[in-house]
């Protein structure tokens, strides 16, 4: 079985005359039949995306830590970008969200 998941997740914020991006590294993960990782590929893929492509994306989202309605937490905000790395990672290499996150193919 193979699984991808988000590596890393980079947003950056290039000179002030430059277009920010976000880059998400994939890892590849291959799985024996007990779901024990036989073998890992680190930088599998890469997805580029130009903030001024996708700034108005959105995706199903909820706020992990008690706050006001009108409030995000830094692991909201955390959690946001990966469950959106995690939406292009699909449309590009394909596979199944798992509950946990995890991507099957």
């Amino acid at each position: 079985m193979i699984k991808l998941r988000t590596q890393h997740i980079l947003i950056e914020m290039p000179r002030t005359d430059s277009e920010p991006f976000i880059h998400v590294t994939v890892q590849r993960i291959e799985l024996d039949v007990n779901g024990v990782e036989i073998n890992v590929v680190d930088r599998f893929g890469h997805v580029y995306k130009p903030l001024s492509t996708v700034a108005l994306e959105v995706v199903k989202y909820y706020e992990p830590v008690p706050c006001e309605a009108d409030c995000i937490s830094v692991f909201g905000i955390a959690d946001g970008i990966k469950s959106i790395a995690t939406k292009w990672i699909i449309e590009k290499y394909g596979g199944i969200e798992q509950p946990n996150g995890d991507i099957y193919l």
